[in-house]
């Protein structure tokens, strides 16, 4: 596998993983990375271009940076360049991953992508560490039918205790759940996503053993079949039924001040299933906290004090991320009249601290990682790792006060400062903005061009000049991406000449009149 080792860390790591999870790919491919090689006396570069040559597959990944540069060329193009001349002689394999950039890539990155589609090569674009592990994972059993002749992967009867091996020591525990407390259900749901299967056929029989596959059941040596920690967690109808998971569900207040001093005006014990835990925390927060109600155009949305988005993001990772260990504390949810918290069991694990949780500097393996995969998979979590950075996106995008991160009483406190007198100037959150930009207005733009639709959504009004200086494009380009932006009835032109400016086709009556 080659990229930019520290700037792709996090995707070098997931695909490693990958090849432990899927454990009929782990039987036909050994991951080879750089850093896992031992000391050597050769310079960097020789025994960089060594490795690729030993190997029979090339797993390029592309992000925004080019690396140590070597010359003109950065090592990561010096490997690439010796794997498409080893693809070439009909004796490498390439897949390329290119990760989908937010800003402009640094040149020495655009001229890899360059040398890539030179080869003729098909690459494959992803947004973050799950799409890359789906996009992997199926490529690789491509691979291995097209180039190996090796088709019909069954699913390894070892991948259970590649499952097991991968999740933590409190995932493993088995717990006093029979398959008959466990929601089949939500089950097949998960099992669909993550198989990529069509639900409706799999009987009981069928679910359980994938379920067992994948770390959620284990059978015992007496033929009952218990769930571990993490599948009674996951898919559980009432966890904290079962001996030892008491305390699982969220303890709620609402307070009419600004401390636990004040007046308690509501207050709820949720359980259930961790989907029933997030239904009733984001029902909780709703009835407590304030709702305007906003024109926009022709359409009447109603806006939370707290974007709904935020608060599930908050409570899907104490779930994920909480600490297992402590089996008496309960996830604590508060809603005061200036903020929202969100309380999770367990400090950070290992050097991990709050201010690199909140800007994302961190290990995307979760200290639950069986737990968030199946999150995940049932539509509750987003990539991994990127939690707490979608929820300060969500801050930022709605115009609240602030999001906060601290360590208190064995606690990691989220804090939502709500929006105060200024709630009736919040920003659209992005299920509005994606109900307002939905795919087919979208298709065919660029990514600059989504981002700018996605400004005139938000009430901003663009110029040429200011995009030109933004995106640091020419005025030709500018007017290209205005077009597209006018042909698909996304912006509407207010002005003209030097006063042209551009708004969201849903604003210009406001305009109209300036």
């Amino acid at each position: 596998m080659s990229s930019v080792e520290k700037e792709l860390a996090g995707e070098r790591r997931s695909i490693t993983r990958l090849l432990t999870l899927d454990a009929s790919l782990g039987e036909y491919f050994t991951p080879i990375l750089y850093e896992h090689e031992p000391a050597s006396s050769a310079k960097a570069i020789a025994q960089c271009v060594k490795l690729v040559e030993t190997c029979q597959l090339f797993i390029l990944i592309v992000g925004q940076k080019a690396g140590f540069m070597v010359g003109d060329l950065s090592i990561t193009h010096k490997e690439c360049e010796r794997a498409a001349e080893l693809h070439a002689a009909g004796t490498m394999k390439i897949l390329v991953f290119i990760k989908k950039a937010t800003e402009k890539r640094e040149t020495g990155a655009e001229a890899l992508l360059e040398s890539v589609r030179s080869t003729g090569v098909k690459y494959k674009e992803f947004d973050g560490l799950d799409s890359l592990d789906g996009a992997v994972q199926k490529a690789l059993r491509q691979a291995l039918r097209e180039s190996w002749g090796i088709s019909d992967l069954p699913v390894s009867s070892s991948q259970a205790k590649s499952a097991l091996a991968a999740a933590s020591d409190a995932e493993n525990k088995v717990v006093k759940v029979s398959v008959d407390d466990l929601d089949l259900n939500i089950a097949r749901k998960m099992i669909t996503r993550w198989d990529k299967v069509n639900a409706s056929p799999l009987k009981k029989q069928a679910v359980v053993q994938r379920l067992i596959e994948l770390g959620h059941v284990v059978e015992l040596r007496n033929g009952e079949a218990r769930a571990t920690l993490a599948g009674a967690i996951v898919l559980g109808k009432r966890p904290s039924a079962a001996q030892g998971l008491r305390s699982f569900g969220i303890k709620a207040e609402a307070y009419s001040g600004v401390d636990v001093s004040g007046r308690v005006n509501d207050h709820a014990v949720v359980e259930g299933s961790s989907l029933d835990l997030v239904g009733g925390a984001l029902a909780f927060v709703s009835r407590n906290t304030r709702h305007r109600t906003r024109v926009v155009g022709a359409r009447r949305i109603e806006l939370d004090e707290y974007p709904e988005e935020a608060v599930r993001e908050a409570v899907v990772n104490a779930i994920a991320h909480r600490s297992y260990e402590d089996t008496g504390a309960r996830i604590i949810l508060r809603v005061f009249n200036d903020r929202v918290t969100v309380a999770s069991p367990g400090a950070p694990p290992g050097s991990l601290t709050p201010a690199k949780l909140m800007v994302g500097d961190a290990n995307p393996v979760a200290r639950n990682p069986l737990i968030a995969q199946s999150l995940f998979h049932l539509d509750q979590m987003e990539q991994r790792g990127t939690g707490f950075r979608r929820i300060l996106a969500f801050v930022s995008a709605t115009r609240l006060r602030s999001f906060d991160l601290a360590v208190a009483g064995g606690f990691l406190v989220l804090t939502l400062t709500g929006p105060g007198e200024a709630i009736d100037s919040m920003a659209l959150p992005a299920s509005v903005i994606a109900d307002l930009l939905p795919p087919s207005k979208l298709d065919g733009l660029n990514q600059r061009q989504r981002d700018m639709a996605e400004r005139l959504v938000r009430g901003e009004t663009l110029t040429s000049r200011e995009c030109e200086k933004r995106y640091e494009i020419t005025r030709d380009t500018s007017a290209r991406d205005f077009k597209a932006l006018l042909d698909g009835g996304i912006a509407a032109r207010v002005g003209g000449g030097r006063s042209t400016r551009y708004v969201f086709v849903d604003f210009v009556a406001e305009h109209s009149s300036d």
